[in-house]
């Protein structure tokens, strides 16, 4: 996670699990809950599932070409809302 802002836009609920690509350089707004993400090949799971907690409006900024990941609710109390589109203010409820 990085000091600076949060995309805003481009937002879904997590309210099941879903697979993305990702990229250098990407930036994710993640809001309101935990998120579980495990990288995905071929239809199948591989590697550490690394868990990312909201922290702040802080966005967590990709390092390097992951490919395809999956992300899903770290908890089914509380669905998290991730983002993926353009920095602006945080989404209101």
């Amino acid at each position: 996670q990085e000091r600076t802002q949060s995309p805003t836009t481009g937002c879904r609920i997590l309210t099941k699990p879903f697979v993305s690509t990702f990229n250098r350089g990407d930036v994710i707004g993640l809001y309101d809950a935990p998120v579980l993400l495990t990288r995905a090949q071929d239809n199948q799971l591989f590697g550490p599932t690394l868990q990312f907690q909201p922290a702040d409006g802080m966005p967590l900024v990709v390092l390097h070409d992951v490919g395809r990941v999956r992300i899903r609710a770290a908890t089914s109390f509380f669905p998290p809302r991730i983002c993926t589109g353009t920095v602006g203010t945080a989404p209101v409820g």
